[in-house]
């Protein structure tokens, strides 16, 4: 009985989440800001905010303030997804905390035709990571997580993963045109998932690739020479794209653009536009968009997500950006452009 239980609280769980994988652990794989879900969850090598905790523990290493994000993802009837991300940069390298909860509400389980146990599924990560930059344009980082699922309120297991990244941030500085491009490779989601009947649930091992190209943004070349010269006028137009191979599963592609407008006094917006895909699922599944509001400190974003017959997900989340206080560190927003 204890095995048809299980089996029931999966075959609800795996629809509800079918767009993160089904390997197992599928909080390990869910995008956590709405960022990425407006940039078609092409984050890999994004480097300018607290999310590179989640997508590549070695792009810390170029941020030179710290950084807090608290986002809240409600996907359908009563599931959802909370993300709480920080990170602390130091002078050649960064530390950062992830914590992610992925509740799948109340099920009720029955036995005989009647209601025996409510059962209240959960998933949840706490993460801690660090990164290290070996030169100017490479930078290395690791990150180890402690996974909790929960199935049924008598079933629930640990386990651990780790992940493994390398971040090339703008290593063709000689080339007109490559300049601004930066690069990114991770192994992530290593390890053993919880244990149930004697055997450990399978991990949704991924490799992802991405890119970056980071171009500044003006109508003319006037106006680009002063907002090279004031950060806070700078405008830019970010072009990603990312590969994720989950092993024994798919593979999962996704691209976005973002249109970092100019600063207007203490005020900065910004559009995306974004299409993910993953092999053999219908193609207009995977449009996304969003757009970010920033007032000096704080910013608020939000995601857009097509979920085909399900209409969409809503993702919304907030982030506090601290002074900096590593004055010997380039601002990599405005270094080399």
């Amino acid at each position: 009985m204890r095995a048809l239980n299980i089996l029931i609280i999966l075959i609800l769980i795996v629809p509800a989440t079918a767009q993160v994988g089904s390997t197992g652990i599928n909080i390990l794989n869910f995008t956590p800001n709405p960022r990425s879900v407006a940039l078609g969850e092409a984050s890999t090598a994004l480097f300018d905010d607290v999310s590179t905790v989640y997508w590549n523990p070695a792009g810390m290493a170029t941020l030179s303030s710290p950084q807090l994000a608290a986002s809240y993802r409600r996907i359908i009837d009563n599931t959802y997804f909370i993300n709480v991300q920080a990170v602390f940069p130091f002078f050649r390298g960064g530390v950062g905390l992830d914590f992610s909860y992925l509740f799948f509400g109340e099920t009720p389980i029955y036995e005989g035709g009647e209601q025996r146990q409510t059962a209240t599924p959960y998933e949840l990560s706490l993460g801690f990571s660090g990164s290290f930059s070996i030169v100017r344009w490479l930078q290395v980082g690791v990150s180890g997580k402690w996974i909790r699922e929960q199935l049924l309120d008598s079933i629930q297991g640990d386990g651990f993963s780790f992940d493994l990244g390398v971040f090339f941030h703008r290593p063709f500085l000689k080339s007109a045109f490559l300049k601004h491009l930066s690069m990114s490779v991770v192994v992530a989601h290593l390890g053993l998932g919880p244990h149930y009947f004697e055997q450990p649930t399978a991990l949704p091992t991924t490799l992802r690739w991405g890119f970056i190209y980071s171009l500044p943004f003006a109508f003319n070349k006037k106006k680009e020479l002063e907002d090279k010269q004031n950060e806070d006028k700078l405008s830019k137009l970010n072009f990603i794209f990312d590969v994720n191979f989950i092993f024994q599963e798919s593979v999962r592609v996704g691209g976005g653009i973002e249109w970092i407008l100019p600063k207007f006094a203490a005020w900065s917006i910004s559009l995306r536009l974004g299409y993910k895909q993953v092999i053999e699922s219908a193609f207009f599944y995977g449009f996304t968009g969003g757009a970010g509001v920033s007032w000096r400190s704080i910013e608020i974003n939000y995601g857009l997500s097509s979920q085909g017959e399900f209409g969409f997900d809503h993702f919304i989340g907030v982030g506090y950006k601290l002074p900096p206080f590593l004055k010997n560190k380039p601002k990599v927003d405005n270094s080399e452009i």
